[in-house]
């Protein structure tokens, strides 16, 4: 049975290449030439320039949660387990943390300073606009 798979497999190749060679020989006058297409199209200077500018991106976004984020919400709770603040104390400065956690992280992400920027470029365009 794996022979079989394979011979399928490769007699399928065969196949297609035969179809693009077919496909370049009726169309060398077109515009987009198949060696282009047929070329890695994700090897891009730019999109490389920006995949290392996202890496970075996320890099610092991990070190602000372990060092702001996570510390914060952890003091506050401690906070609350020791009785130096009740619920609703608790709640609001959750609250007051959080939206700076949030607007910290838009700048990190996006470079926006502009609050709820992201919320509302998500509901205007989804993820992302094209």
């Amino acid at each position: 049975k794996l022979f079989t798979s394979i011979v399928g497999v490769v007699c399928g190749l065969k196949l297609c290449q035969t179809k693009v060679n077919a496909f370049k020989a009726t169309n060398r006058n077109s515009i987009l030439k198949t060696e282009d297409v047929l070329e890695d199209p994700f090897n891009d200077a730019e999109l490389n320039q920006n995949m290392e500018w996202r890496r970075q991106r996320e890099e610092m976004l991990m070190q602000y949660r372990n060092t702001v984020a996570t510390p914060a919400y952890g003091k506050l709770r401690e906070m609350l387990d020791e009785g130096e603040i009740n619920r609703q104390e608790f709640r609001d400065r959750l609250l007051a943390i959080k939206e700076r956690v949030m607007l910290d992280m838009q700048i990190i992400s996006f470079g926006i300073a502009e609050r709820n920027a992201r919320r509302d470029y998500v509901y205007n365009y989804g993820c992302v606009k094209w």
